[in-house]
Protein backbone atom coordinates (compact mmCIF):
# COMPACT_ATOMS: atom_id res chain seq x y z
CA UNK A 1 0.00 0.00 0.00
CA UNK A 2 1.27 3.31 -0.91
CA UNK A 3 1.62 6.31 1.64
CA UNK A 4 -1.28 7.96 0.31
CA UNK A 5 -3.63 4.85 0.89
CA UNK A 6 -2.01 4.00 4.41
CA UNK A 7 -2.56 7.83 5.57
CA UNK A 8 -6.46 7.36 4.27
CA UNK A 9 -6.58 3.52 5.91
CA UNK A 10 -5.19 4.95 8.95
CA UNK A 11 -7.24 8.08 9.60
CA UNK A 12 -10.39 5.97 9.37
CA UNK A 13 -9.01 3.60 11.71
CA UNK A 14 -7.86 6.42 14.16
CA UNK A 15 -11.49 7.85 13.52
CA UNK A 16 -13.50 4.62 14.29
CA UNK A 17 -11.61 4.37 17.85
CA UNK A 18 -13.36 3.63 20.93
CA UNK A 19 -11.84 6.06 23.96
CA UNK A 20 -12.94 4.15 26.70
CA UNK A 21 -10.56 5.60 28.75
CA UNK A 22 -7.24 5.34 26.33
CA UNK A 23 -6.44 9.49 25.53
CA UNK A 24 -6.28 9.85 29.33
CA UNK A 25 -3.97 6.96 29.88
CA UNK A 26 -1.54 8.30 27.12
CA UNK A 27 -1.93 11.87 28.45
CA UNK A 28 -1.39 10.92 32.23
CA UNK A 29 1.65 8.62 30.88
CA UNK A 30 3.36 11.76 29.17
CA UNK A 31 3.24 14.20 31.83
CA UNK A 32 4.28 11.75 34.44
CA UNK A 33 7.31 10.52 31.73
CA UNK A 34 10.69 11.77 33.26
CA UNK A 35 11.27 13.46 29.49
CA UNK A 36 8.20 15.70 30.06
CA UNK A 37 9.10 16.27 33.67
CA UNK A 38 12.76 16.92 33.53
CA UNK A 39 11.92 19.53 30.44
CA UNK A 40 12.01 23.22 30.41
CA UNK A 41 10.29 23.68 27.29
CA UNK A 42 7.86 21.53 25.36
CA UNK A 43 7.29 21.93 21.50
CA UNK A 44 3.72 20.85 20.56
CA UNK A 45 0.72 20.94 18.40
CA UNK A 46 -2.78 21.44 19.10
CA UNK A 47 -5.49 18.63 17.86
CA UNK A 48 -6.69 18.25 15.05
CA UNK A 49 -8.68 15.31 12.67
CA UNK A 50 -9.18 12.66 16.14
CA UNK A 51 -5.84 13.26 17.16
CA UNK A 52 -4.66 12.84 21.34
CA UNK A 53 -6.49 15.84 22.67
CA UNK A 54 -2.79 17.60 23.97
CA UNK A 55 -4.51 20.87 25.49
CA UNK A 56 -4.29 18.75 28.76
CA UNK A 57 -0.54 18.88 28.79
CA UNK A 58 -0.36 22.20 27.48
CA UNK A 59 -2.10 23.05 30.22
CA UNK A 60 -0.32 20.74 32.51
CA UNK A 61 2.99 22.32 31.23
CA UNK A 62 2.06 25.81 32.21
CA UNK A 63 0.85 25.17 35.23
CA UNK A 64 4.65 23.43 36.20
CA UNK A 65 5.81 26.77 34.66
CA UNK A 66 7.48 25.15 31.55
CA UNK A 67 7.25 27.33 28.38
CA UNK A 68 5.66 25.54 26.00
CA UNK A 69 5.87 26.57 21.87
CA UNK A 70 3.31 25.80 18.86
CA UNK A 71 4.03 25.62 15.64
CA UNK A 72 3.43 27.84 12.57
CA UNK A 73 4.06 26.72 9.46
CA UNK A 74 5.78 28.46 6.17
CA UNK A 75 4.41 26.16 3.14
CA UNK A 76 7.12 28.27 0.99
CA UNK A 77 9.91 27.26 2.70
CA UNK A 78 8.20 23.89 4.48
CA UNK A 79 9.91 25.24 7.68
CA UNK A 80 7.57 25.67 10.83
CA UNK A 81 8.44 28.56 13.25
CA UNK A 82 8.51 27.68 17.04
CA UNK A 83 5.89 30.31 18.67
CA UNK A 84 5.17 30.62 22.72
CA UNK A 85 1.78 29.76 23.96
CA UNK A 86 0.29 31.24 26.72
CA UNK A 87 -2.77 29.25 27.03
CA UNK A 88 -5.54 31.24 25.54
CA UNK A 89 -7.34 30.00 22.51
CA UNK A 90 -7.32 33.80 21.37
CA UNK A 91 -3.65 32.74 20.53
CA UNK A 92 -4.94 30.88 17.63
CA UNK A 93 -5.68 31.17 14.29
CA UNK A 94 -6.56 29.15 11.35
CA UNK A 95 -3.30 28.43 9.16
CA UNK A 96 -2.23 27.56 5.81
CA UNK A 97 -3.25 23.76 6.17
CA UNK A 98 -6.31 25.01 8.15
CA UNK A 99 -4.67 23.67 11.41
CA UNK A 100 -5.16 26.50 14.68
CA UNK A 101 -1.87 28.49 14.90
CA UNK A 102 -0.33 30.56 17.30
CA UNK A 103 -0.36 34.59 16.49
CA UNK A 104 2.60 35.38 18.14
CA UNK A 105 6.20 36.25 17.21
CA UNK A 106 8.49 33.47 16.61
CA UNK A 107 11.67 32.20 18.63
CA UNK A 108 14.83 31.83 16.07
CA UNK A 109 17.23 29.75 16.89
CA UNK A 110 15.61 27.98 19.56
CA UNK A 111 15.46 24.47 20.21
CA UNK A 112 12.73 23.41 23.21
CA UNK A 113 13.92 20.22 25.33
CA UNK A 114 10.98 18.10 24.16
CA UNK A 115 9.10 17.88 20.83
CA UNK A 116 5.78 15.84 20.30
CA UNK A 117 5.74 14.67 17.34
CA UNK A 118 2.33 13.83 15.75
CA UNK A 119 1.59 10.79 13.12
CA UNK A 120 -1.03 8.78 11.88
CA UNK A 121 0.66 5.76 12.77
CA UNK A 122 4.45 4.39 14.72
CA UNK A 123 7.05 1.78 14.79
CA UNK A 124 8.18 0.39 17.73
CA UNK A 125 11.20 2.15 16.32
CA UNK A 126 9.89 5.22 16.16
CA UNK A 127 9.19 5.65 12.30
CA UNK A 128 5.85 7.17 11.84
CA UNK A 129 3.33 8.08 8.97
CA UNK A 130 2.46 11.80 9.10
CA UNK A 131 0.38 13.93 6.82
CA UNK A 132 3.56 14.21 4.33
CA UNK A 133 4.55 17.65 4.67
CA UNK A 134 7.79 16.13 6.10
CA UNK A 135 7.87 19.35 8.60
CA UNK A 136 8.72 17.39 11.63
CA UNK A 137 11.30 15.60 9.87
CA UNK A 138 13.26 18.34 8.55
CA UNK A 139 12.72 19.91 12.25
CA UNK A 140 14.23 16.91 13.86
CA UNK A 141 16.61 16.58 11.51
CA UNK A 142 18.28 20.27 12.27
CA UNK A 143 17.25 20.33 16.08
CA UNK A 144 19.03 17.98 18.50
CA UNK A 145 15.40 18.30 20.83
CA UNK A 146 14.24 15.00 22.51
CA UNK A 147 11.23 13.57 20.48
CA UNK A 148 7.88 11.78 21.83
CA UNK A 149 5.28 10.46 19.41
CA UNK A 150 1.79 9.95 21.23
CA UNK A 151 -0.47 6.80 19.96
CA UNK A 152 -3.16 4.63 20.53
CA UNK A 153 -2.12 0.94 21.09
CA UNK A 154 -3.89 0.34 17.37
CA UNK A 155 -1.68 2.29 15.41
CA UNK A 156 1.14 1.18 17.12
CA UNK A 157 2.23 -1.15 13.63
CA UNK A 158 4.98 -3.56 12.59
CA UNK A 159 6.02 -1.59 10.08
CA UNK A 160 6.03 1.15 7.77
CA UNK A 161 6.97 2.55 4.45
CA UNK A 162 10.22 4.53 5.48
CA UNK A 163 12.47 7.05 3.40
CA UNK A 164 16.04 8.28 3.76
CA UNK A 165 14.57 12.24 4.82
CA UNK A 166 12.61 9.95 8.00
CA UNK A 167 13.50 10.60 11.18
CA UNK A 168 12.54 8.51 13.93
CA UNK A 169 10.95 10.08 17.73
CA UNK A 170 13.04 8.95 20.78
CA UNK A 171 9.92 7.70 22.47
CA UNK A 172 6.20 6.22 21.65
CA UNK A 173 4.02 6.19 24.48
CA UNK A 174 0.71 4.38 24.25
CA UNK A 175 -1.69 3.74 26.86
CA UNK A 176 0.56 0.25 27.31
CA UNK A 177 3.00 1.20 26.47
CA UNK A 178 6.43 3.31 26.49
CA UNK A 179 9.17 2.77 24.10
CA UNK A 180 12.47 4.20 23.99
CA UNK A 181 13.80 3.82 20.52
CA UNK A 182 16.80 3.54 18.58
CA UNK A 183 16.91 1.98 15.44
CA UNK A 184 18.93 -0.52 16.82
CA UNK A 185 16.98 -1.53 19.28
CA UNK A 186 13.86 -1.03 21.13
CA UNK A 187 13.45 -0.90 24.50
CA UNK A 188 9.73 -1.18 26.75
CA UNK A 189 10.14 0.83 29.53
CA UNK A 190 6.16 -0.02 31.18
Amino acid sequence: MNKKNLRNFYLKKRHQLKDNGKELKIIDNFINSIPFLKSNSVFITVPIRDEINTFPIIKRALDLGKNVYLPRTNPINKTMELVQYYGSLNELKKGSYGIPEPIGESKTGFVPDLTVVPALAYTIDGYRLGYGGGFYDRFLKNNKTYSVGLIYDELLVPILPTESTDIPVNMVLTPSYLIQTNTNNSQLLL
